[in-house]
C-alpha cells in the first residue's frame, strides 16, 4: 500500500459529487508523536486535543505561533489557550469524535480511535483508503495524524438519524452517492472481504470469556455462537452457489460496508449527501453493501418495523441504477428495478451475522458505554425473523 505506486489516474479528483472545500487533498500528511486518552480527565483531554490541533492544523489557518503556546500540566494548571474550544460529537460506538475550534473559527474534526479497535479494524487499510478517497475528493480532507487518531475536514451539514434515512427527498441521494462510490477504482485487493471478515470475527468471538462478569457471561451463552457458526456456513454455501449459478449476479465493488445513519451527512442548503467513516471500506459484494444500508435504517435499537419496504427500496434502487447506468431516473425500467431488488434480498441476512459477531468482539474490548452484547442479540433475532423470507428469494432468481 505504498503511495508512490499509485497512478495519477487513480488520484484524479472527481468531477461529480466532489466534497466541497479547499483541501489539502493528497496522500502525504504530517504525523506527530502523540497519544490522546479520551477517558482521561477533562483538562488532559483538552490538552491533548489542543496539542494535536496546534501541531497539525491551526498554524495553517493563519493562527500565529504566539497564539499557540506549548501546554504544560505542571501543578495541575490548565495552560491551554482560552480561545481553544471543543465539543464532543455524539453517535459513534467505535471511535471518539470531537469538533475543535480556535477563537470560534477554524473548525476541525479530531478522531480518536477506540481502544482495541484493531481487533475489528485494519487501520493500515483504513488509512490507505481514506487517503485515496480524500485525494479523489470523495471523502473529507485529512490534515494530519497522531498515534491513535487523525484530524479531518468538518463537512457541512449534519449526520442523519435512522428515520431521516427514509425521507423521500434523501433516499434517492443516498442511492445515487452509493452508486458513485461503487464505481470507484481503488488500488486494493479486489477480493470480497465479507466471508474472511466474518470468519475472523467469529473466531475471536468464540474465544471470548467473561469470567469476571456473570451477567455478560450469561448473555453471551444465550447467544449460542456455535449455532450461528453453522448458520454462517450454510448461508455462505447458499449465496455462493447462487453467485456461481448466475455469473456476476452481484458484482464485487468498492463498498462502504458500514453505511449507518451516523455515517451519512446531509447538507440542507445544497441538498447534498456525503459519506464519512471508511473504517470498513473495502471490496465487497454490492448486494451486501445495499442490504446493510437497509438494515441500518432500523437503528441501533433494531426496530425492524422500520426496515424499508419494497416501495421504499425501489426509490433507492431507481436512483442507484440511474447513476450506475448514467441515465435519467425515469429511464430505469421495472425489469431492472426488480432484478436488483431480487439480487439484494437474500443478502439481507449477511449483515445481521456480520455485526452480531462484531458486537461480541467489541463487548470484550471496547471501553465505550454501549451494550454490544445486547446489540449482537438483537441482530441475531433479526436474522431469525427474516431468514425464511430472505432465503425464499433464492428460488425466485
Amino acid at each position: 500500500m505504498e503511495s508512490k505506486a499509485i497512478s495519477e489516474k487513480v488520484l484524479e479528483p472527481m468531477t461529480e459529487g466532489a466534497i466541497p472545500g479547499e483541501g489539502p487533498y493528497g496522500l502525504e500528511h504530517s504525523v506527530v508523536k502523540l497519544t490522546i486518552d479520551s477517558n482521561s480527565s477533562p483538562s488532559k483531554l483538552r490538552a491533548g486535543l489542543y496539542q494535536a490541533c496546534a501541531a497539525l492544523f491551526f498554524p495553517f489557518c493563519g493562527v500565529s505561533k504566539e497564539q499557540l503556546p506549548a501546554v504544560s500540566e505542571e501543578d495541575g494548571k490548565d495552560s491551554v489557550p482560552s480561545a481553544f474550544d471543543y465539543t464532543t460529537l455524539q453517535g459513534g460506538i467505535t471511535n471518539q469524535l470531537y469538533k475543535c475550534t480556535f477563537d470560534g473559527k477554524h473548525p476541525v474534526l479530531v478522531r480518536i480511535y477506540g481502544a482495541k479497535t484493531e481487533e475489528v479494524i485494519d487501520r493500515q487499510r483504513e488509512n490507505f483508503v481514506v487517503n485515496i478517497l480524500s485525494a479523489k475528493r470523495f471523502a473529507p480532507s485529512i490534515y494530519g495524524r497522531f498515534d491513535n487518531g487523525r484530524l479531518e475536514q468538518v463537512l457541512p451539514g449534519k449526520s442523519l438519524s435512522p428515520d431521516e434515512m427514509l425521507l423521500g427527498n434523501i433516499v434517492p441521494k443516498i442511492g445515487q452517492r452509493l452508486a458513485l462510490m461503487h464505481s470507484l477504482d481503488i488500488p486494493l485487493d479486489k477480493s470480497p472481504v465479507m466471508w474472511t471478515t466474518l470468519q475472523g470475527w467469529l473466531a475471536k468471538a468464540l474465544a471470548i470469556r467473561f469470567d469476571d462478569n456473570a451477567e455478560k457471561a450469561s448473555l453471551l451463552a444465550s447467544i449460542d455462537l456455535a449455532k450461528y457458526q453453522k448458520e454462517m456456513e450454510e448461508l455462505k454455501a447458499k449465496l455462493l452457489a447462487e453467485e456461481a449459478k448466475y455469473a456476476s449476479k452481484t458484482p464485487v465493488v468498492f463498498a462502504h460496508n458500514d453505511l449507518l445513519s451516523g455515517n451519512v451527512m446531509y447538507d440542507a442548503p445544497t441538498e447534498a449527501v456525503f459519506f464519512v467513516d471508511y473504517e470498513y471500506g473495502a471490496y465487497n459484494y454490492r448486494a451486501f453493501d445495499i442490504a446493510n444500508h437497509f438494515c441500518e435504517c432500523c437503528g441501533f435499537d433494531c426496530d425492524w418495523n422500520q426496515f424499508p419496504n419494497r416501495e421504499q427500496q425501489f426509490v433507492f434502487l431507481r436512483a442507484y441504477l440511474a447513476q450506475t447506468l448514467k441515465v435519467d431516473a425515469s429511464k430505469v425500467t421495472e425489469e431492472q428495478l426488480q432484478a436488483l431488488y431480487l439480487e439484494i434480498q437474500p443478502w439481507i441476512l449477511a449483515p445481521h451475522l456480520f455485526w452480531a459477531f462484531w458486537g461480541v468482539v467489541q463487548s470484550r474490548y471496547s471501553p465505550i458505554d454501549f451494550d454490544y452484547l445486547g446489540y449482537a442479540k438483537l441482530r441475531l433475532d433479526g436474522y431469525q425473523m427474516m431468514k425464511d423470507k430472505c432465503l425464499a428469494f433464492l428460488s425466485e432468481n
